[in-house]
């Protein structure tokens, strides 16, 4: 699962990049990335892949079509020149336990591949791990084990499995990760297929959704980093260890904090202590007043009144637009109509309203964030509690 509309979050702001087989004119492209590249995969993705392939229920068990499923995967993969290096799940962290029964609770308590990693999530036991956890390890195992006698590498996880994905591109040892959890860029993975699906005998059916490490960054408008500034987003908008996170923020809304902390920044390294800061600071108050917009509709400037108004007038002339040619500024609405439309308030078509709800947008949406935020009074422990198990498994 990882960091809650992690991938939809980046998706609307176009840094995953999708490339079909369908398609002529990505096809080629799809294949080239692929071609000569060493990808670690969270093996996880094809377990998940083979319980979604109905039509493989009545034939096989859940053994039999995962590993028919791997070694399919592979195959293909190989045949493209693309070698996987295949990561086995661990041990789920205890912190994610919570998370694991709310999750179960929600889906009524049925079995299936749930989890941040793609993991069981059938009820949790007493040691903090759901039932068919173990069934799971196993189950990793037995495929690996097949894999591996094709002479795959395959490394075993003690913990997530896409932390070890990220780990090893950190290290060198491969080009990308592949998997479908989100977490994997919190753990500092650079390149992430989200998506690879290979065949040479139906190549309209190859599929490859990459995301860069180095898009985020851009994004954020910051040159080195990225992770810190994720995990900062996984916080707010909830993960694996808090399903909720803020109440009311949403991975839009920590997107937006995170892009406001890091203006004028080269690094992300100081961003959550910089949240931090503010959530401990007293409220703005006087931003958190600014509820609606208080702009002169026809030049645009501040109008004051409480609300928008149509144009000023004489008993409430604008400062700011000049007055009438040897005209006093004091004296330009005093006039006829006439002087009244040309100097006091000029039309300013397609002009950007000043007044100060839309002029402080930004520190003023902040604003409004932080105080939702503050409302939770354990959401700095509870993040802070859930960083350190993003740094301990990375």
């Amino acid at each position: 699962m990882g960091v809650k509309q992690l991938w939809q979050l980046l998706q609307g702001e176009g840094l995953l990049v999708k490339r079909f087989g369908s398609n002529p004119d990505d096809y080629p492209h799809l294949i080239r990335e692929v071609d000569g590249k060493v990808v670690a995969v969270d093996l996880s993705m094809w377990a998940m892949q083979a319980d979604q392939q109905l039509a493989l229920l009545p034939h096989f068990s859940r053994e039999e079509r995962c590993i028919k499923v791997a070694f399919e995967r592979a195959l293909q993969w190989l045949r493209h020149g693309c070698l996987p290096v295949i990561v086995v799940e661990g041990r789920a962290p205890e912190e994610k336990r919570g998370a694991q029964q709310q999750r179960n609770a929600n889906r009524g308590g049925g079995s299936g591949w749930g989890g941040g990693s793609g993991g069981y999530s059938a009820g949790v036991g007493g040691n903090g791990q759901a039932p068919g956890a173990s069934q799971f390890t196993r189950l990793g195992t037995l495929v690996a084990s097949v894999l591996e006698a094709l002479g795959l590498p395959v490394f075993y996880a003690p913990g997530e499995a896409e932390a070890v994905c990220a780990v090893l591109a950190q290290a060198g040892c491969v080009d990308a990760c592949a998997t479908f959890d989100s977490d994997v860029l919190l753990y500092g993975a650079e390149t992430v297929y989200q998506t690879l699906k290979l065949s040479t005998t139906e190549p309209k059916t190859c599929e490859l959704t990459t995301c860069s490490l180095a898009a985020v960054r851009q994004r954020l408008g910051i040159t080195a980093g990225g992770p810190a500034a994720l995990s900062l987003i996984a916080m707010l908008a909830g993960t694996d260890y808090d399903l909720d996170g803020a109440q009311g923020v949403g991975s839009a809304g920590g997107l937006f904090v995170a892009q406001q902390l890091l203006r004028d920044e080269q690094d992300d390294s100081q961003v959550l202590q910089r949240l931090a800061q503010l959530l401990q600071a007293a409220p703005n108050t006087a931003l958190l007043a600014i509820t609606k917009c208080t702009g002169c509709q026809q030049c645009g400037h501040e109008g004051g009144r409480k609300g928008k108004v149509k144009r000023h007038t004489r008993a409430n002339p604008c400062p700011l637009c000049a007055p009438l040619p040897g005209k006093a500024l004091a004296l330009c609405c005093q006039g006829d109509p006439e002087e009244y439309d040309d100097g006091c308030c000029a039309a300013r078509p397609g002009a950007a309203c000043a007044c100060a709800f839309h002029t402080a947008d930004a520190p003023r949406r902040l604003e409004r964030i932080l105080e939702r935020v503050r409302r939770d009074a354990g959401f700095l422990q509870e993040a802070e509690a859930a960083l350190a198990v993003f740094q301990r498994q990375g």
